[in-house]
């Protein structure tokens, strides 16, 4: 009987774990896709998650909610941050910090 429980646990931990590394996986993809669409580099090619919770749908069942973070740079130097959103296994929104691109100004004489 402990053996059948401890078997339980570790199976519940690893299907825990699956999720969560597929969920960062669909948010890092999110967030690089948003990245290459504002023609900025996604830094570290990775996301964290900050902070998850539980909420209710537009049909009112449970899911999970999780807030992941990232960042960019538009010249390589100085680095922004975005976020990814995700609804269940939906990316609901993604964000990124506003962009100061630098401008030419050149003089034609």
């Amino acid at each position: 009987m402990t053996e059948l429980l401890l078997l339980a646990t570790l199976a519940v931990v690893a299907l825990i774990g699956w999720q969560a590394n597929r969920a960062r996986e669909i948010a890092r993809r999110a967030g690089r896709l948003a990245c290459e669409r504002e023609s900025v580099q996604f830094l570290d090619d990775t996301v964290v998650q900050r902070r998850w919770w539980i909420a209710r749908n537009a049909h009112g069942h449970l899911e999970l909610r999780r807030f992941y973070e990232f960042e960019f740079a538009v010249d390589g130097v100085d680095r922004l941050r975005g976020h990814v959103v995700l609804h269940g296994w939906r990316v609901n929104e993604v964000r990124l910090d506003p962009v100061s691109r630098p401008t030419s100004n050149t003089l034609v004489s």
